[in-house]
């Protein structure tokens, strides 16, 4: 939900981003190239006076990301995905400035032109060893039935791609090397009781991914992940043009995962917002917004080390 890759020349705008990037530069060569870090050793020790009721979670979060990353899977489910999208273009500050001491500046100028757009696939992963296969069957869009194969995802300004795999990127082992972690709270989610870990890049690090885990304690499966914006491939272009525009960037990715089968955690829900606040106006427009709902999983493989379903 949720890495980015800008796509494009540079410009004051940014054309688009996603998650492969960020996501498979954090993940281990090893096993596979998906959108998140994957696994590679335990880490030993934490930071002098670390909560032990923290270090525990930890290990069992580890524990169920190398169950996660060396799991076989096949399955398919209906995947819809939900965008809507402010286009045209955004006047910049010395522009609102401008009108302004003429008289010429009225809320309409800031107001874009609004585009929804629907797509449902019939959504298929496929991963066993170092494969990784997702593929899509466009069944409608917009409303209007389709048949198309082999699709491409639809939604033009936000990208994803893996996000199954995504805990490993805060939880798994090598990620463990690269962040300090530290308990931002308790929840409740899809039933479960769940503590919230926040995962921030250690210094040596800077370019580990960050943000929030809602890990569920008795079995260390990830319920829910909220990115920081700001550790993201593409974050600098997003300042640039919110720079331009004279607004702070108001980002958020959030990636749920509410359907469990033979332990692990499938995702039920992705989540990505980019907008900003004008700070001479105080307003807020909504540049592009995702939502992703997955239902209707149908399992042929689920397979781990402890657990095989077919």
């Amino acid at each position: 939900m949720p890495a980015r890759d800008l796509s494009g020349k540079r410009r004051k705008g940014i054309r688009g981003f996603s998650f492969q990037q960020a996501v498979e530069r954090a993940i281990i060569p090893a096993m596979m190239v998906l959108s998140g870090l994957m696994v590679a050793a335990l880490i030993s020790a934490q930071a002098p006076g670390a909560d032990a009721r923290l270090e525990a979670l930890l290990d069992r979060a580890e524990a169920y990301c190398v169950k996660l990353s060396s799991s076989a899977l096949d399955f398919t489910c209906t995947e819809e995905v939900r965008e809507t999208q402010h286009t045209g273009r955004v006047l910049s500050k010395s522009e609102r400035a401008l009108r302004s001491r003429r008289g010429w500046l009225d809320e309409a100028d800031n107001l874009l032109s609004r585009k929804e757009n629907v797509w449902v696939y019939d959504y298929q992963l496929i991963r066993k060893g170092a494969v990784f296969e997702e593929r899509r069957v466009l069944l409608k869009e917009n409303g209007k039935d389709k048949r198309l194969e082999d699709a491409r995802l639809g939604a033009h300004r936000i990208g994803y791609k893996k996000l199954i795999l995504c805990p490993v990127t805060f939880l798994g082992p090598e990620a463990r090397k690269k962040h300090a972690y530290s308990l931002a709270g308790h929840d409740t989610l899809f039933g479960q009781a769940a503590v919230v870990v926040e995962a921030k890049p250690l210094p040596d690090h800077p370019q580990a991914l960050a943000g929030k885990a809602w890990i569920k304690p008795a079995d260390g499966s990830v319920l829910k992940i909220e990115w920081a914006p700001e550790t993201i491939d593409g974050y600098d272009e997003i300042v640039l043009f919110a720079r331009h525009i004279g607004a702070a960037p108001i980002l958020r990715f959030i990636s749920e995962y509410g359907i469990e089968k033979n332990g692990i955690r499938f995702l039920s829900s992705h989540k990505a917002t980019e907008a900003y606040r004008l700070l001479d106006q105080g307003a807020l427009f909504v540049r592009t917004k995702m939502n992703v709902a997955y239902r209707d999983f149908r399992f042929f493989t689920v397979e781990t080390d402890v657990a095989l379903d077919r």
